[in-house]
């Protein structure tokens, strides 16, 4: 568990890696928002619980989550394009909830945006903003709870995927 936030020393990036193969993994404080990381991988048997995480940023790092993603307490931009870095692949393995309809911002520049299990699931996303110049991939269902999607980037659908904005909010 990390109790607080998670930054580089320095200006210089630091790539960060956690592993947990018994259990969960959870942050309760942004990522990269002081001084950017330089890459981020967080490996979890478990669920991976964001907690109060509002941003999560690297300097041209990859970012991945392979573990179930629960969003909570706070809207989630993820980013790996900061100090002007091209970005790079953003890669989400499992399904990303939330439970009380936080947003989910994610910009990897000019990489792509990997999502491989569905997004709501569980507990339906609130607003979803992807940007990716290098494309956006789906795997699974994208679902809010009547907020919008909002998609930038060439999408990839990987297999049958389903955007459900019931009770209103738009879709690309």
């Amino acid at each position: 568990s990390f109790a607080s936030t998670v930054d580089s020393l320095t200006i210089t990036p630091r790539a960060l890696s956690v592993e947990s193969i018994y259990g969960s993994v959870s942050f309760a404080g942004n990522i990269g928002s002081s001084f950017p990381l330089g890459n981020l991988v967080i490996n979890s048997k478990g669920t991976i619980s964001l907690d109060n995480v509002s941003t999560i940023t690297t300097q041209g790092g990859e970012v991945t989550f392979n573990g179930s993603v629960d969003i909570t307490s706070s809207d989630l931009t993820v980013s790996t394009n900061a100090a002007s870095s091209l970005g790079a692949n953003i890669y989400f393995m499992k399904d990303v909830n939330s439970f009380t309809t936080q947003a989910l911002s994610v910009n990897s520049g000019a990489a792509e945006v990997f999502f491989y299990g569905a997004l709501g699931s569980k507990a339906s996303m609130g607003p979803l903003d992807f940007t990716a110049a290098g494309g956006i991939s789906l795997f699974g269902n994208l679902m809010t709870r009547g907020f919008p999607i909002d998609l930038t980037g060439p999408i990839v659908l990987e297999g049958n995927v389903l955007f459900d904005t019931t009770g209103g909010g738009g879709v690309p």
